[in-house]
């Protein structure tokens, strides 16, 4: 995310079936792993999803029904919203 370009990144995702969610999420600007990243995974009625950390980079939600699901990633460091972090992100789900 580029300075003066930086807002909060959300990608759609539709399950054909009952399923867990698991994203992948690495911040490539630092080795630490981050139990707590800085996205969040919603249902289509707008409730947060709980996806807790699996291990790695990755996090998995329990199952879910089948439907509309959003993650969104938030473009401030999830440490404190006051700081300024370089920000590069990777994120995959499945």
């Amino acid at each position: 995310m580029n300075a003066g370009y930086e807002y909060n990144r959300w990608y759609k995702l539709t399950l054909s079936s009952k399923k867990t969610i698991t994203v992948t999420f690495k911040d490539l600007c630092s080795n630490y792993v981050s139990k707590y990243p800085n996205f969040t995974v919603y249902n289509a009625s707008g409730e947060e999803i709980d996806c807790p950390f699996l291990s790695g980079t990755n996090y998995r939600t329990a199952k879910v029904a089948k439907g509309t699901y959003y993650i969104r990633v938030y473009y401030e460091g999830s440490y404190a919203k006051s700081q300024t972090y370089n920000r590069l992100y990777t994120i995959k789900w499945k």
